[in-house]
């Protein structure tokens, strides 16, 4: 019994809006016109990787229209991630080899997803320059930002801030589908003055050392004054032992 074979007219996944991170929504692969259904086998992709793969049990060999869907729950990590469908007619060793194959085009979800931070606590220790804190968040859409903290005269809405006084300074970081905060606790630099401490004494004890040395030294040595005074008076005393 022969039977003619077709190749789907038109392969195609249906649009899908944004997801937001969490959900499982439905990626539909439609294909149109394809002839013996019983011999077609759809394989999902997630970029280069299989993720499933369908097949189907109609009998009729005349061109039908199907489509095969794959249930996805997609994270944030996801976001850009391409999706995309293949459809391949497996007509057995006696069919042409390879099997023919159709593929759509790649379909891109975006994933909507809610603040968050890599870590939510920094210390910084503050000396006399001003510090820039950055409340680098991923969010999708974009996070709006607000801070607190002391001596912040204005409503901030930046991503960053310059601070130069110690204290703590919150960041929120939000987006439709929700908020994060981050704390930036600013510490007083304390200064270390062992080394200076260390070096003071030491140059302290040397002159102490050396001062000391100087008095010993000048008081086992005999000042000049009293060497001559002793050579002066010793012809006056040969004279009078003549005398005598």
């Amino acid at each position: 019994y022969f039977y003619s074979t077709e190749l789907p007219d038109a392969l195609f996944i249906n649009s899908l809006p944004p997801v937001i991170e969490g959900e499982t929504p439905f990626l539909q692969c439609n294909i149109q016109n394809v002839a013996p259904v019983h011999y077609l086998k759809v394989t999902w992709y997630k970029q280069q990787s299989p993720v499933n793969s369908f097949s189907f049990t109609e009998s009729t060999i005349t061109p039908v229209n199907v489509s095969s869907e794959l249930k996805i729950k997609p994270s944030r990590e996801d976001d850009g991630a391409k999706y995309w469908c293949e459809a391949k007619l497996e007509l057995g060793p006696d069919g042409p080899q390879p099997p023919p194959t159709v593929t759509s085009d790649p379909f891109r979800i975006e994933v909507y997803y809610k603040p968050m931070f890599s870590n939510d606590t920094e210390i910084i220790e503050a000396g006399h320059k001003n510090i820039m804190l950055n409340c680098t968040d991923t969010a999708n859409p974009p996070s709006v930002y607000t801070w607190e903290g002391p001596h912040l005269e204005k409503e901030v809405k930046l991503s960053s801030l310059s601070v130069s006084n110690p204290g703590n300074y919150t960041c929120t970081a939000t987006n439709p589908y929700g908020k994060a905060k981050k704390l930036f606790i600013i510490k007083s630099k304390n200064y270390d003055y062992t080394p200076l401490i260390a070096v003071l004494v030491a140059g302290l004890l040397l002159a102490v050392l050396l001062i000391t040395g100087y008095y010993i030294k000048r008081r086992k040595t005999p000042s000049r004054g009293s060497a001559d005074h002793n050579t002066a008076a010793s012809p006056s005393a040969q004279k009078e032992e003549g005398e005598a």
